[in-house]
């Protein structure tokens, strides 16, 4: 039996590193000489992933960023996977390695209080099941080259959320999409809360972005934090007793998943640092959606620079 030929295309910014995950894919237990690498630097990582998928010869397409670690049994498990689906995917582990403010980003991006349903992008929930774009992630994302070449590209008007909008074009198509809890990458979070800040703004931002690209009104749950950031402006020139209520909701909310994830994780210093990051996220992220409803992120169109690395 010909074993398939794996394409893996990892976008990179200028003076990025990516060796440590050149070296965890050179580990993996899987021939060599089926497995073909893009790195490819540029500014505008949806433009760079459609240049290595243009030039990709694999069965099979693997998405990774460059701090992706992946396991050694990592691609046959993608591999038994598409033998029913056309798209796999799992979630991005935090590293044990991590400082324990990383772990507590990390946490909070895995609660169901922070992210809702997109929780299982940030860690293991549940089995392996059909999946929507609400629970997969791009640094972790492997797509048949044909179900690809027949549904399109990513839109390279778009990043983040890139793989959202594409996700949900295949969807409608009638793709095959699994979510499968066993197949990880390990990733670094942000090293301190000015990057975690950056980080949930921007994802704010881009789906404002997506929406104005492609409005859809069915799922309002991504705006509720942009309205928690106008409640709390508010607080400030409306102050009746009763209107305090959502605010002592919301903090009994925040207390109770912070104390549900030092149980979960067995770490009881969660307590002490999720509560304000709960806060922080919500703010960030419903920040983002404003500024994106005004701002237009310029486009970059400058040349990406590929280079391919194969082994015998």
């Amino acid at each position: 039996m010909v074993k398939p030929k794996i394409s893996i295309i990892i976008p990179v910014a200028p003076n990025s590193k990516f060796e440590k995950t050149l070296e965890a894919i050179r580990n993996v237990n899987y021939e060599k000489d089926k497995i073909e690498i893009f790195i490819i630097k540029g500014e505008n990582p949806s433009k760079q992933r459609n240049k290595g998928i243009k030039l990709a010869k694999g069965n099979i397409i693997l998405f990774l960023d460059n701090d992706s670690i992946i396991e050694k049994d990592y691609i046959k498990k993608i591999l038994k996977r598409h033998e029913d689906y056309d798209v796999v995917g799992g979630p991005a582990i935090t590293l044990a390695t991590d400082s324990f403010l990383q772990k507590s980003f990390g946490f909070v991006l895995g609660s169901y209080l922070a992210t809702q349903k997109m929780q299982s992008k940030f860690r293991k929930v549940g089995k392996a099941r059909k999946a929507t774009e609400k629970e997969l992630i791009l640094c972790n994302l492997s797509i048949k080259k044909e179900t690809l070449d027949k549904n399109g590209l990513f839109n390279e008007k778009l990043y983040p959320n890139e793989e959202n909008e594409l996700l949900n074009r295949f969807q409608k198509n009638n793709v095959k999409i699994l979510y499968d809890p066993e197949i990880v990458i390990f990733r670094s979070q942000r090293k301190n809360i000015k990057g975690f800040m950056k980080q949930i703004y921007t994802y704010g931002l881009s789906r404002m972005e997506h929406f104005k690209l492609k409005p859809n009104f069915t799922k309002p749950i991504f705006f509720m934090p942009s309205l928690f950031v106008l409640y709390l402006i508010s607080l400030i020139f409306f102050k009746p007793p009763w209107y305090f209520i959502p605010l002592i909701l919301y903090i009994a909310l925040d207390l109770v998943f912070s104390i549900e994830i030092s149980i979960r994780e067995r770490k009881l210093w969660a307590i002490l640092t999720t509560p304000l990051l709960f806060l922080i996220l919500h703010i960030s992220y419903g920040y983002g959606i404003f500024r994106g409803i005004f701002k237009r992120r310029k486009s970059n169109n400058n040349e990406v620079q590929i280079k391919k690395i194969t082994w015998k």
